[in-house]
C-alpha cells in the first residue's frame, strides 16, 4: 500500500504508534490500544508501522 492510499486518520494512528514506541519501547497491543486508536486501525496499519520503526532503525519485538 503506497503511502497516499494511507487514509488521514490512519497516518495520524500510524505516527501515534511509532512516536510511542520511540518514546517507550516495545509495547504490548493492549497498551497500543490504549494510546486511543481502535484494534482495527492498528491491526490494519501493522505493516506500515513496522516499516517506519525499520526506517528509523528502532529495535522492537514483533
Amino acid at each position: 500500500m503506497s503511502k497516499s492510499k494511507i487514509s488521514a486518520a490512519d497516518q495520524i494512528d500510524i505516527k501515534l504508534v511509532v512516536n510511542a514506541t520511540v518514546e517507550r519501547g516495545s509495547m504490548t497491543e493492549n497498551q497500543i490500544l490504549a494510546l486511543g486508536i481502535s484494534r482495527e486501525s492498528y491491526v490494519r496499519n501493522i505493516p506500515h508501522i513496522a516499516a517506519e520503526l525499520r526506517a528509523r532503525n528502532i529495535d522492537c519485538a514483533a
